[in-house]
């Protein structure tokens, strides 16, 4: 079996060509949350960074709320969400429901813009970075909404000001995670027991930790932390 590795603190819009865009039809677009896109006009436009985006749980992103759009369009094709450095005061309510709101274009080609079937939903992404943000909402703890993102492999939020970690309700369930890095937090426990046998490295450097849970549940090595 793999070796976890465990860093620990010292002891301290697109176009048709020409061609008519096919309707979609309204009881497949309700049953699947879709909303199809209509043409742009000089006096009104359809937006889909406005459709999925909402406002952050305890506070917003300010001058940021661009940043936060693009990510989320980019973890829809991607599979990876990089919320780093973008102010938040915590991680925004859209990115638990990735699909929502998506839009679709109908036409013969929509390339640039792959239909909800072809979007990566919250349950698909992989990697999720929220380092570098001033989580102070939520009781400066990760959302434990993250539970919903089942098929991580890699979560990051460094230096986030944070001061506890859903390792029951999220963590936990993770059984596809490799890497947890969480260093320079103000974490004083760290539920060891609720990491995943599939990890293989764990950062908690520069915390305040004063308290380790080991289990059986622990991934083998971590005993050597």
């Amino acid at each position: 079996k793999h070796k976890p590795q465990f860093t620990m603190p010292p002891p301290s819009p697109s176009t048709t060509r020409g061609r008519r865009p096919r309707q979609l039809n309204p009881a497949f677009a309700s049953a699947h949350g879709l909303a199809q896109r209509r043409q742009q006009s000089s006096n009104s436009s359809s937006s889909i960074v406005a459709a999925a985006t909402g406002p952050a749980r305890g506070g917003n992103a300010g001058g940021n709320r661009n940043r936060v759009d693009a990510a989320i369009r980019s973890a829809r094709s991607t599979g990876r969400l990089n919320l780093s450095s973008c102010s938040l005061a915590a991680l925004p309510d859209a990115i638990f429901d990735l699909r929502s709101g998506v839009e679709i274009d109908l036409s013969m080609d929509s390339s640039s813009n792959p239909g909800s079937w072809q979007s990566r939903g919250e349950d698909e992404v992989a990697v999720l970075d929220a380092s570098d943000n001033p989580l102070s909402g939520g009781g400066r703890s990760l959302d434990d909404r993250l539970a919903k993102f089942v098929a991580l492999k890699t979560l990051r939020a460094r230096r986030s000001g944070i001061i506890e970690m859903p390792w029951r309700s999220a963590i936990l369930n993770f059984d596809h995670l490799l890497t947890l890095d969480v260093g320079g937090n103000d974490l004083t426990e760290a539920m060891l027991e609720c990491l995943p046998m599939t990890v293989r490295e764990v950062d908690l450097s520069n915390n305040k930790l004063s308290r380790l849970v080991e289990g059986t549940a622990a991934p083998s090595g971590s005993s050597n932390v």
